[in-house]
């Protein structure tokens, strides 16, 4: 794949559109706001070293929201 060259704003412009129905990307902007909402519920615990149940946890929503935005 070519790489075009960069806009005034410095970011390259892709023109690559996917057809998604209005109920589709709802569901990826619900997903991606529901892993940014427990992930910041996380953080504001300060919890230190991991544990391997909320760790899973984390993969989960991290890889439902790398999902949703790549779709």
């Amino acid at each position: 794949m070519e790489i075009p060259p960069a806009t005034m704003g410095g970011l390259p412009s892709l023109e690559i559109w996917t057809e998604v129905t209005s109920d589709e990307l709802k569901e990826h902007i619900d997903t991606i706001e529901e892993a940014y909402e427990f992930f910041l519920g996380y953080a504001a615990q300060g919890v230190s070293g991991s544990g391997a149940a909320i760790s899973g946890e984390l993969s989960r929503y991290l890889s439902r929201a790398d999902q949703a935005l790549t779709a």
